[in-house]
């Protein structure tokens, strides 16, 4: 068990059973088809969706949630459309990294990026092909500190420049097909963070694994906890390391701060900040951190009865059994996509969520702010056409969102401007 000051991880595992934490009941399985989301009686797409019909109630919080239900937007989004949208040459999630010019999408062909370069002065008109558009491996690829983290077949994590310097590292190797990141940590130092297999004497787990640019690799799970899913986000001089702990009846959220110094990677305590409930096989988090410092790990998670966003905050240094919001969603889906930037405040997210209770419902993307009080506003809704499945989001230094999703019709990009 990961030992914290005496404590155990058995220890947030107990509450979380004692306050009624099991398995959520089997959802019904996604539409085969979705067809794309047209107002009634035909015609153009709206600038938002509708909103989503209230769904079930949640269960009542355990003393460390507080459940809230967000007011939506059922007009148009009040991020106002700058650039876009503009469809993409291909399929899947990008990697963003916004310049003074524009940005950057990194994608890539068994770990090779392929950068492509979007100029936002020339407000180019959406590009379309008769082509079939090539489908982008997963995991996507990461941009940090001025490189393209991609992931080859075999799970070998390639460093390449992003202005196109030919040099190839393998920075880490990962099991293949598994979520990482990347981040820098200081002047011409990245951290990448990562899932591998660990042998046990009880079978071979899954653990998160860190290394500081090309040194060894640091485990981030102690020995009795494993990983499922991981991600990181710059935190002052340091970084914020999450990892997911997802099993069939709880998913413990484990973090902790990393630093360097001496050309070390130096890893803080382990404290698991949230218990949830079962994790699905894609359930994933993200990071959200403002110029401030507050920051939340964004979870899109079951509780003992329905499914939602869980807003947790996580102080310097982490604790146990961090305060955390819930957000109730009108149906659960698999995978819910979230995104959310790092340095802005507010904090910008992106989330996918159902947008009603029926088991084909499309799934909607929805844009909305984080204060430093965790509290989630709504935007509005982003127009698509039938099922959003992926969202990838980046503020540029105009203080502007960069926006990636994929729809039914292909992967889009846009420009924004939030209040």
């Amino acid at each position: 068990m990961a030992r914290r000051g005496g404590r155990t991880v058995a220890v947030a595992l107990a509450v979380a059973l004692a306050s009624g934490c099991k398995e959520h009941p089997r959802r019904s399985p996604p539409q085969a088809a979705a067809s794309p989301h047209v107002p009634p009686g035909g015609g153009a797409l709206p600038a938002a969706l509708p909103s989503a019909a209230p769904g079930r109630t949640p269960a009542a919080p355990s003393p460390a949630v507080t459940s809230m239900q967000a007011t939506y937007d059922a007009g148009a989004s009040s991020c106002r459309l700058v650039f876009g949208p503009s469809l993409q040459p291909f399929v899947g999630e990008p990697a963003l990294a916004p310049n003074d010019a524009g940005v950057l999408l990194v994608t890539h062909r068994d770990g090779v990026p392929i950068v492509t370069r979007v100029v936002a002065a020339a407000m180019a008109a959406p590009l379309v092909t008769d082509a079939p558009a090539p489908r982008v491996p997963f995991p996507p690829c990461v941009a940090a500190a001025g490189f393209a983290f991609c992931m080859d077949r075999a799970g070998g994590i390639h460093r390449r420049a992003l202005d196109g310097d030919a040099a190839d590292v393998i920075a880490a190797r990962a099991r293949p097909g598994t979520p990482f990141a990347a981040e820098a940590v200081a002047t011409g130092h990245v951290v990448v963070v990562y899932l591998a297999d660990r042998h046990t004497s009880e079978g071979v787990v899954t653990a998160a694994y860190a290394t500081l640019d090309d040194g060894p690799p640091v485990a981030l799970s102690d020995e009795g906890s494993g990983a499922t899913h991981v991600t990181l986000a710059p935190r002052g001089g340091a970084l914020l390391a999450l990892a997911l702990d997802g099993r069939s009846a709880m998913t413990p959220a484990h973090a902790r701060t990393l630093t360097a110094a001496g050309g070390q990677l130096r890893v803080g305590e382990d404290d698991v900040v949230f218990v949830g409930g079962g994790a699905e096989a894609n359930t994933r988090a993200a990071l959200g951190v403002s110029a401030t410092g507050a920051s939340f790990a964004l979870i899109p998670i079951a509780r003992d009865v329905g499914f939602g966003l869980t807003t947790v905050r996580i102080d310097e240094p982490p604790r146990m059994d961090e305060p955390a919001t819930w957000y109730a969603y009108a149906n659960g889906l698999d995978p819910a996509p979230i995104a959310a930037t790092h340095g802005t405040s507010p904090i910008r997210v992106a989330r996918v969520r159902p947008l009603d209770g029926r088991f084909d419902a499309p799934w909607g993307l929805e844009l909305g702010s984080l204060d430093d009080g965790g509290a989630f506003r709504s935007h509005g809704l982003v127009a698509s056409r039938g099922r959003v499945r992926s969202a990838a989001l980046a503020a540029d230094r105009a203080g502007l969102l960069w926006l990636a999703y994929t729809d039914s019709a292909g992967t889009w990009l846009e420009r924004r401007a939030c209040p």
